[in-house]
């Protein structure tokens, strides 16, 4: 049988009020404050890869001379210079959907995982977010409709997601030191705000005990506290003076 625990006190419930109401705060500031900064970061990516796409130059330069100007040789294949080094993936397609060449990111060891469906041909798309074909590493990716083709530029994204991760941390920890602070200040008010309502407890159990010339201490009537202490002293004044009267007739 479980035993009945013990209710919680008048000032445990409001500073557990308080520490709640500042939690809740916390977490979806917190939450706001990380889907904000990974949704500016994507559109900086989404830029970047709009303006490789948009280049010729850039794309056959990473690709070493199998891009969109750079004629009939694959990347790799004897007379093709090698592509120069870049943040970027860039894998171009015929328009069966095979593909004619690729350059690997020089700053990642995976290589996006792009569904078939994205780079058929069709109407330039909004870029997206996919796989990696190993590993866990994510990958933004724009798809530009090409003459007889496709153009797919994609950029790891995962220092964004170490970012993201740093700034959920950082949080975290200014949470959990904000959430102590709210914490210690919510004892203390409601401690010095609840002291009045200690001080009639003790005059009420002094009364109690038979001492009917005991007064709750007076405090500020515009509180509500200072007009129970006052209404209280009334009540305890008139009970002596019928008590006296009592005893007088006696």
């Amino acid at each position: 049988m479980a035993l009945p625990r013990a209710p919680l006190s008048l000032r445990a419930r409001l500073v557990g009020v308080v520490v709640l109401l500042v939690a809740a705060a916390l977490a979806v500031s917190g939450v706001l404050a990380t889907s904000l900064l990974e949704d500016y970061l994507l559109q900086q990516v989404d830029r970047q890869l709009e303006q490789v796409a948009a280049n010729p130059v850039l794309a056959d330069q990473a690709l070493g001379g199998g891009g969109p100007d750079g004629g009939p040789n694959r990347a790799g294949a004897p007379g093709s210079r090698p592509p120069l080094p870049t943040d970027y993936y860039v894998r171009l397609y015929d328009a069966s959907g095979a593909i004619v060449a690729s350059s690997a990111s020089s700053f990642s060891d995976s290589t996006p995982d792009i569904p078939a469906s994205a780079v058929v041909a069709g109407p330039p798309r909004q870029p997206f977010t996919v796989g990696s074909t190993s590993g866990s590493a994510t990958w933004r990716v724009a798809v530009t409709p090409l003459q007889g083709g496709s153009l797919v530029v994609a950029r790891d994204l995962t220092d964004i997601d170490q970012i993201s991760t740093r700034l959920a941390w950082l949080l975290f920890g200014v949470g959990v030191v904000a959430l102590g602070l709210a914490a210690a200040g919510a004892l203390l008010l409601v401690r010095r705000s609840l002291r009045p309502l200690a001080d009639v407890e003790v005059a009420a159990a002094a009364i109690a005990a038979g001492d009917l010339s005991r007064r709750v201490p007076d405090a500020d009537e515009r509180t509500e506290v200072g007009r129970m202490s006052a209404a209280l002293n009334t009540m305890l004044a008139r009970l002596q003076d019928a008590f006296e009267s009592r005893e007088i007739a006696l």
